[in-house]
């Protein structure tokens, strides 16, 4: 209101000195201010017409609305639609493990490998293929991290499921249950039929989404129960407890943005900084809860709202692609003695293997603005440096959407078949004592402890390893700072 009053006194009495120098001026003040007169005089003219707009608006389409809510209502349907199909079996990788990790991390128990998972909603279930050739290659996740689709992953991996697990939760479950629209039932015919059209209108105005959010919420939590066996709802600190990895440094992180102060987030770490999200330490944070933060793609999902701490402001935290859709970055170490194990980076790339003549030019508003929306989502992520690269698998996505969540079966079968591949590639490829000289200046960290001190880091249920004699003769010069290992410098 401060600024209409504002334009409107610069239009009445901001007029500049008589002079031949200032009549351009003064006309093109003249003829702004008659179109703002005119303008004024169509709109009051005009609201007779608007409320029978408005009128037939309701009757047209908010009538038809609440009956199909009242049927919807009244119409079964089961809880839950699965739409049981296998995923491929491809051909597992050939992979010399001793290149690929090192030769100290090559053991059975030390198979380990830190995973960031790039946000994409659907588009994730070609990580789960990427994720069973990892299995295959019978190597495991320590460190996890991942933002929107990718955090979906990347929870349940980190609670222990297994690609199987996750193929159930993204590829057999009918995800259009996810859209849970405030007024509406959750019924299938529903959803496909209007969800997408008028219900949504009211919806977006008055709570900036079509969809609440808390049926995936519900989803999400009881996944994590079923994965790990609990009761309740998982917190970050139960699956610390649950992971069957190395007890030091394992971590779970997942990236949300928070648009009140306008900047990412990393949970739980930063939880630290509201109120009123149900705990008091960021490890008794509900894991559903986080990651229903992490997926709130703007418009379709509502965003969380909590407290801020020592403020009476209320935050509006929303996917976290908006900030960083693809956080690398998270797992760098910065010590001087290097890397304990790998990072790898699961990227959905839209580009790849996609020919020049399937782009096309943009003509529409519509597009153009889905174009603008989606290009902004974690672009700066994919300006990758060498280093960056080097870690990456950049998996196709065939074109799907974010939130295409109604792919048929061949479109999931091809989404796992390109992820395997991608996966395949880099595995077969990635040389961990070339990474160490190139990136890390020739240091590595093992594991080794002093003479006459022993840790048990065997899975349960494994059978306990012996150190391969060149590690157990380094073993016993532990004392030292650095020793030499083909070729490769390691610190302990």
């Amino acid at each position: 209101m401060r600024r209409l009053k504002s334009v409107v006194r610069s239009l009445l009495t901001d007029w500049p000195p008589v002079g031949w120098s200032t009549i351009p001026t003064a006309l093109a003040k003249l003829a702004a201010l008659l179109l703002a007169v005119l303008v004024a005089l169509i709109v009051a003219f005009g609201i007779a017409f608007l409320a029978i707009i408005l009128a037939v608006v309701l009757i047209v389409c908010i009538v038809p609305v609440l009956v199909m809510a009242v049927l919807g209502r009244a119409s079964p349907e089961p809880e839950r639609l699965y739409r049981p199909h296998e995923p491929p079996q491809p051909t597992p990788p050939q992979v010399d493990l001793s290149r690929l990790l090192g030769p100290y991390n090559s053991r059975p128990s030390l198979r380990l490998y830190d995973a960031v998972f790039e946000g994409g909603g659907v588009k994730a279930i070609a990580q789960i293929g990427a994720l069973k050739c990892f299995e295959d290659a019978g190597l495991r996740p320590r460190n996890i991290a991942g933002t929107s689709g990718g955090a979906i992953v990347g929870a349940l991996l980190a609670a222990g499921a297994t690609s199987a697990d996750l193929w159930r939760f993204l590829a057999q479950m009918d995800l259009t249950e996810l859209m849970d629209p405030r007024w509406l039932p959750n019924r299938r015919w529903l959803r496909r039929a209007m969800y997408g059209l008028v219900p949504l209108v009211p919806s977006l105005i008055v709570w900036k989404a079509a969809a609440r959010g808390r049926r995936f919420q519900e989803i999400m939590s009881l996944n994590l129960k079923q994965v790990t066996g609990l009761d309740l709802d998982p917190t970050f600190g139960d699956l610390k407890k649950l992971r069957h990895v190395l007890p030091e440094d394992t971590d779970l992180s997942i990236v949300a943005t928070d648009i009140t102060r306008r900047q990412a987030i990393v949970l739980p770490r930063d939880v630290t900084c509201y109120s009123g999200w149900g705990g008091s330490e960021p490890d008794d944070m509900p894991v559903a809860l986080a990651v229903r933060m992490s997926m709130a793609i703007p418009f379709v999902f509502e965003p969380v709202r909590v407290p801020l701490n020592g403020s009476s402001a209320t935050a509006d935290i929303v996917d976290g692609g908006i900030s960083s859709n693809y956080p690398i970055w998270l797992f760098d170490s910065y010590s001087a003695a290097g890397p304990r194990f790998p990072t790898f980076g699961f990227m959905l790339d839209e580009t790849k293997d996609k020919p020049p003549e399937a782009y096309h030019t943009v003509t529409w508003l519509a597009p153009y603005a889905h174009n603008v929306f989606q290009s902004g989502f974690g672009a700066i992520d994919r300006i990758l440096d060498a280093h960056a690269r080097e870690r990456t698998i950049n998996i196709p996505t065939y074109d799907v959407g974010t939130t295409d969540f109604d792919l048929t079966e061949a479109q999931q079968q091809q989404l796992f078949r390109g992820g395997y591949q991608a996966a395949k590639e880099k595995l077969e490829a990635f040389d961990w004592s070339e990474y160490i000289k190139k990136y890390r200046g020739g240091r590595a960290r093992i594991p080794l402890l002093p003479e006459g001190e022993e840790v048990d880091i065997t899975p349960a249920g494994a059978e306990r390893e012996e150190v391969p004699a060149p590690l157990a003769d380094l073993s016993r010069t532990a004392r030292s700072d650095v020793a030499v290992l083909d070729g490769v410098e390691y610190s302990f």
